[in-house]
């Protein structure tokens, strides 16, 4: 849902460097979430 409106833009913009960038923030928002999950955060106490 979050993305829907970044890729709204990107098919105005279309350039490599704003693929590039969702690129990154994808990598280190997977990045972040795999990391809280192998430390257990999401664990329902």
């Amino acid at each position: 849902a979050f993305l829907f409106p970044v890729l709204v833009v990107y098919k105005k913009v279309a350039s490599f460097t704003a693929l590039f960038e969702i690129t990154i923030f994808l990598a280190l928002l997977s990045f972040a979430i795999l990391y809280a999950w192998k430390k257990g955060l999401f664990k329902w106490k």
